[in-house]
């Protein structure tokens, strides 16, 4: 074999060995079906482009693909989609996933950070977030935003 040849072939299992960790941390949520019934069924009232906006807030937040996003289900908590970046454990260090979280939630939906972080707890669901994001009386999001993020 050449050099070139090894050389390529070392990049491609370098890559991959790169990538597994995210792909394994991202395979749980993958392997499911949009969740978006189970959204609209949690909150009737809600529009699509809100649960859109939201459930952004959180893959931008955690650092998984956009794609993805409408397999998180309203009972999905938070600690645990965050323990899967980690392979299900607690990191000594980490990005502030959560933290990052609870920012772009206040910003998006324009609501105090303190309201958001009032409501934070280990077993904190998805649902409960949205439900503190949906009862603010802050100015409502601006789903065009959101919709030009997808265009």
């Amino acid at each position: 074999m050449s050099l070139l040849g090894l050389l390529i072939v070392v990049v491609v299992i370098a890559g991959v060995f790169a990538g597994w960790p995210e792909w394994r941390a991202y395979a749980t949520y993958r392997r499911r079906k949009c969740a978006g019934a189970l959204w609209r069924h949690e909150f009737p009232s809600a529009s699509k482009s809100e649960i859109r906006l939201f459930l952004s807030c959180l893959v931008d937040g955690m650092g998984f693909p956009r794609k993805i996003r409408l397999q998180f289900q309203p009972g999905d908590e938070v600690v645990s989609i965050y323990r899967s970046l980690y392979g299900g454990k607690t990191p000594l260090a980490d990005s502030m996933e959560c933290e990052k979280v609870a920012q772009l939630l206040a910003h998006e939906f324009k609501i105090p950070l303190n309201e958001i972080l009032a409501q934070w707890h280990e077993e904190v669901a998805l649902a409960d977030l949205f439900a503190v994001v949906r009862r603010s009386p802050g100015v409502l999001p601006n789903l065009r935003i959101e919709r030009a993020r997808e265009g």
